[in-house]
């Protein structure tokens, strides 16, 4: 499942003409405790670029944990 995830985001991005990962932003909303946030980051985003929201304190904990600095969690 995780494999087509990635497969369907890469997909949905080059039929957008977003092939440039590293230039694009983007807003997790409800990032939980950032495992999306960490497949991005393997398809080549940029860490400055992303940025991750989510409602419970101990889950936005659980992302810093496995998020370089440059990620942006509220």
């Amino acid at each position: 499942t995780v494999q087509e995830r990635q497969r369907a985001i890469v997909r949905a991005l080059v039929a957008a003409r977003r092939t440039d990962f590293a230039a694009l932003r983007v807003l997790e909303v409800g990032c939980g405790s950032g495992g999306n946030l960490l497949e991005l980051l393997r398809l080549g985003f940029e860490a400055a670029q992303l940025r991750g929201v989510d409602l419970l304190p101990e889950r936005v904990e659980q992302a810093r944990v496995v998020l370089p600095a440059g990620v942006r969690l509220d």
